[in-house]
């Protein structure tokens, strides 16, 4: 039997399991299951099975806001709690802030630029897009877009020299297979029960992550095992 939970309580799970996002929710909500994303329903508290819940159905000239429709939406429970991201997102205003910090950049315009040279992708679950790339006056603000975090990093590796981001992404790929190859250790081992925190204990005892608290580590990795 399929267990469906609320939205509140499906972005509580994300958000303490992943740092998640809501717009990141609507963002993976937007590509369904079929393009790394997730199922969400709606009437799951009354229907069995409910009906799938589309964006495409919450379109509205006048409204682009894509969080409001998600309030009336519910969640598989099973796949909230086992869901690993293949693709993170930051919005356009939380993106404006990161880029401005860096000396004689006008954000804004930057990621105009980039969207302009196809290496980055303003993506909006209502309108598809934004006014970042288009001067049509019915598409939302740069700053209600979506963007896809690998293209971000690669951005910010390339053109702006930011090779701290790049190299954070790469870490903490790493830090997660070295989690998930101890853990599998572990089992082996016989150990069938063990938490997030003894992982992280562990690895931050090691040579290879000793400069990391174990406090840290466990921010970092989610649990695959």
């Amino acid at each position: 039997m399929v267990c469906y939970i609320a939205y509140p309580k499906a972005i509580r799970l994300l958000a303490d399991r992943l740092e998640a996002t809501p717009e990141e929710l609507a963002a993976w909500v937007w590509m369904g299951p079929k393009i790394n994303g997730l199922s969400a329903y709606i009437n799951a508290n009354k229907l069995d099975p409910p009906p799938r819940f589309y964006y495409e159905d919450a379109f509205c000239s006048k409204n682009a806001d894509y969080i409001s429709p998600l309030m009336a939406c519910w969640f598989n429970t099973d796949e909230i709690v086992n869901f690993e991201p293949v693709d993170r997102y930051i919005t356009g205003i939380a993106l404006i802030e990161r880029w401005g910090t860096q000396p004689g950049i006008k954000s804004k315009a930057f990621i105009q630029a980039k969207i302009e040279e196809f290496r980055l992708n303003d993506h909006h679950p209502i309108y598809g897009g934004t006014q970042g790339p288009s001067t049509e006056d019915h598409f939302p603000p740069l700053e209600s877009g979506l963007f896809l975090m690998s293209e971000v990093e690669l951005i910010e590796a390339e053109d702006l020299n930011m090779v701290n981001s790049l190299h954070t992404s790469q870490r903490n790929k790493s830090l997660q297979l070295a989690a998930n190859t101890l853990a599998a250790q572990w089992k082996k081992d016989g150990r069938m029960s063990f938490s997030k925190r003894k992982i992280a204990t562990s690895l931050a005892a090691s040579d290879e992550w000793r400069g990391m608290t174990d406090t840290t580590i466990e921010r970092i990795i989610y649990k695959e095992w």
